[in-house]
C-alpha cells in the first residue's frame, strides 16, 4: 500500500450461510479475474473509473460495468468527486477481509445486525457551538464562517464537515429498532478529530459523548490531521486545512458503554432508558472546561477517510416465527 493511505483503517465483513443475497452478490463479483485485479489495483489508492480502464487496457463501459458489480456486492464504495467538466466516480476500496462462518448452531437466535440508521452530519437536532466554526459542503461554504447563529440554517443538511471550538451538536435516531426484537447491543459509528486553525497532527482535544442527556464518556482525540489529503476529501479543499479524522465507535451493552472497545461508563441499555424514550439521543462535543479544549471536526460521507455520516447499528436476535 502507497504510504499516502498507510494509515487508512479497511473494514472486515462477517456472514454466515444465512445471508444469501450478499453471498451471491460477492461470488459473482469474484468470478471475474479482471474484477480481483481491480481490487488488488484499489488496495493501493482509490481511482475514478477512466484511470481504471486505462491501466488494464479495458474499454470505459466495461470497467464501469466491472466497478458496478464490485460496489454492489459491498466490496468497494464509489462517491462523486468535483472536477472542472463537472464530476468523476471515484472508487474506493472498502474491506480487507470476510469471514464466512458456515456452522451456526441456531442462525435464526444468533445475534445479528438487526437495523441501521445513516445519520446526515447536517441533521443535527440541537446545538451549542462557539467560534472558530463553520461547515461546508462537497462544494462550498454553507454559512459564513465563525457566525454561530448560521448554524440553524436548512441547508445544514448538506454538511459534509463541520468545525466547532467547543459546544456541542445532538442527534436523535429513531427506536422503532426495539420493536419485533430482542435487542442486544447498539453501536454508533462516526469520523472526527481535533479543532485546530488549518491543521495540527498533534493538537490532543477531549470530546465529550452523551446519550439521551447522561454523559457516558470521553474521545480523546489525538489531534487534527493534515498531513495529506483525505481519501475522500474534495480536491478542491485545501491542503493546509484540515484533510481526515478517525473512526470511532460508541458502543452500548447491557453491561455498559464502550468508546473502541474499552469500557468508558456502567450506563447501560437499561439506565439510558433506549427503548422507552421518543427518540435515542446522541450528543457529542467539547465542553469549555475540558483538560485539553481542542475542539472538534465531525466528517460526513464526502470528506475525510471514511464514506459514511453517523451511522447507528442495532445488533439482537431476530424473533423465531
Amino acid at each position: 500500500m502507497s504510504n499516502e493511505y498507510e494509515s487508512f483503517k479497511f473494514t472486515s465483513l462477517k456472514l454466515n450461510l444465512e445471508d444469501t443475497e450478499q453471498l451471491s452478490l460477492i461470488g459473482r463479483a469474484l468470478s471475474s479475474p479482471e474484477r480481483i485485479r481491480i481490487l488488488k489495483y484499489l488496495y493501493d489508492s482509490p481511482a475514478i473509473i477512466s484511470k481504471i480502464a486505462d491501466h488494464f487496457h479495458l474499454p470505459l463501459s466495461s470497467a464501469a460495468h466491472h466497478v458496478h458489480m464490485l460496489e454492489k456486492a459491498g466490496l468497494i464504495s464509489i462517491c462523486d468527486i468535483p472536477t472542472s467538466r463537472g464530476s468523476q466516480k471515484n472508487c474506493i476500496l472498502v474491506l480487507n477481509s470476510i469471514l464466512l462462518n458456515f456452522y451456526t448452531e441456531n442462525p435464526e437466535r444468533e445475534i445479528s445486525l438487526l437495523f441501521q440508521q445513516s445519520m446526515p452530519i447536517g441533521n443535527y437536532f440541537d446545538y451549542q457551538v462557539s467560534a472558530p466554526c463553520g461547515m461546508i459542503s462537497g462544494d462550498v461554504h454553507l454559512v459564513p464562517t465563525d457566525e454561530t447563529s448560521a448554524f440553524c440554517v436548512p441547508g445544514r443538511i448538506h454538511a459534509q464537515l463541520i468545525w466547532i471550538s467547543s459546544g456541542y451538536l445532538e442527534y436523535r435516531f429513531s427506536n422503532q429498532c426495539f420493536i419485533g426484537g430482542s435487542v442486544s447491543h447498539i453501536v454508533f459509528s462516526l469520523e472526527l478529530c481535533s479543532e485546530f486553525p488549518g491543521n495540527r497532527n498533534d493538537w490532543p482535544s477531549d470530546i465529550t459523548v452523551w446519550l439521551n442527556d447522561k454523559e457516558i464518556g470521553t474521545i480523546h482525540s489525538p489531534g487534527d490531521y493534515g498531513d495529506r489529503h483525505g481519501r475522500l476529501t474534495p480536491l478542491w479543499w485545501d491542503d493546509l486545512n484540515t484533510q481526515y479524522g478517525d473512526l470511532w465507535w460508541i458502543k452500548v451493552t447491557e453491561e455498559g458503554c464502550f468508546i473502541n472497545e474499552k469500557q468508558v461508563s456502567a450506563e447501560n441499555m437499561a439506565t439510558l432508558r433506549l427503548s422507552c424514550t421518543d427518540s435515542i439521543k446522541l450528543r457529542i462535543g467539547v465542553k469549555p472546561d475540558a483538560q485539553y479544549c481542542g475542539g472538534l471536526n465531525l466528517f460526513g460521507h464526502q470528506f475525510g477517510d471514511y464514506p459514511q455520516d453517523i451511522i447507528m447499528s442495532v445488533y439482537g436476535r431476530q424473533p423465531l416465527n
